[in-house]
């Protein structure tokens, strides 16, 4: 998994499964699906496939469906009749990928009408460029994309049964980067380390609660969400070393940090972890039960009693702070001793 252009950045179980899956495949010539969110890397994964395959040498190409202006002259080429009656073809993606591997993203933004088409495009390794009734011949490999399983756009009339059963011969899934939170931190590492090569940045670090803030993070725009936000704070933070405030996200166009609050959490967390891991290190090796419920209570005892404070001994007060009802409150100052 070393080396710039081929790498997938990651150690979580996903990420190798999802490799291991990839280089399998580049030892045949099935179609293959990959499937996950805009960002989590499926495109970098069908690079896997090229260049572990016996296609190396051959063209790579990225065709994507959900941005042509027209995916079936895109896709195929056409037939343009020149002024004096002579017709040529303009190629299109099949003819650019020759004998490589070609990239079909979003492949549900392929219309119903063309599908079949493509389906024996793949099936038999022949197409017709549109406005043309010559038969074309189509030596490339196939890889196509997905944000969500097949399935879900079978019901919606998306994609065809027949082609979704042509895809599914070889699948592979990539969870979202907020299910793979170990990746996330090298990730942030490759990408802080490729802005200072292709920038001529200097290299910068994170911080612990930088990187916890990073893992806190939903990342619903996934890896490339994550390098966006490295490279803006790289650009215009002159701190080697970055922390928490200076990743900001992107919010109705514009940079925006997180929030104190956010901020304060991460911090709080940092603190009851330290006490903690003291408390654990003081254990030594002894050997002890229940430690769950007792540093429940442990920490249980003095929110309550703070929050009892905050609220001026106002039960009902301090239960909604506290998100409990009343009841349950009065237990717990029993229980614990607080009144």
């Amino acid at each position: 998994m070393k080396g710039l252009n081929m790498e997938f950045i990651g150690n979580s179980k996903a990420a190798l499964l999802a490799v291991a899956k990839a280089k399998n495949a580049a030892g045949n010539s099935l179609p293959c699906l990959i499937i996950g969110e805009d960002g989590a890397g499926k495109t970098r994964l069908a690079q896997i496939i090229h260049k572990t395959g016996r296609r190396e040498a051959e063209p790579f190409i990225i065709f994507d469906a959900g941005a042509a202006a027209n995916i079936e002259k895109g896709l195929f080429g056409f037939v343009k009749t020149s002024i004096l009656g002579i017709e040529n073809i303009t190629t299109g993606a099949l003819d650019a990928a020759a004998s490589g591997t070609l990239l079909i993203k979003n492949i549900h933004a392929c219309p119903l009408y063309m599908q079949p088409q493509l389906t024996a495009t793949i099936e038999l390794g022949g197409y017709k460029p549109a406005g043309s009734n010559e038969t074309l011949k189509s030596l490339c490999r196939f890889i196509f994309t997905l944000p969500e399983n097949p399935e879900k756009y079978i019901d919606n009339r998306r994609l065809l049964p027949e082609l979704v059963q042509t895809l599914n011969r070889n699948v592979i899934t990539i969870p979202p980067l907020r299910d793979r939170a170990e990746d996330i931190e090298p990730l942030a590492n490759y990408f802080l380390t490729k802005a200072s090569a292709n920038i001529g940045l200097p290299k910068k670090g994170l911080t612990k609660q930088a990187v916890k803030l990073l893992k806190k993070s939903s990342w619903f725009g996934n890896a490339a969400e994550l390098q966006k936000v490295l490279l803006n704070a790289s650009l215009n933070f002159d701190d080697k070393i970055l922390d928490a405030h200076h990743l900001q996200l992107k919010i109705d166009g514009n940079w925006r940090p997180h929030t104190e609050k956010h901020l304060e959490q991460i911090a709080l967390e940092e603190l009851v972890e330290k006490k903690l891991r003291q408390f654990m290190d003081r254990l030594g090796r002894y050997e002890v039960e229940n430690l769950h419920g007792t540093i429940l209570e442990k920490i249980e005892r003095p929110l309550i009693k703070l929050v009892m404070e905050k609220s001026n001994n106002n039960q009902l007060k301090a239960s909604r702070i506290l998100g409990i009802n009343r009841n349950t409150l009065r237990s717990k100052l029993q229980k614990l001793e607080l009144i």
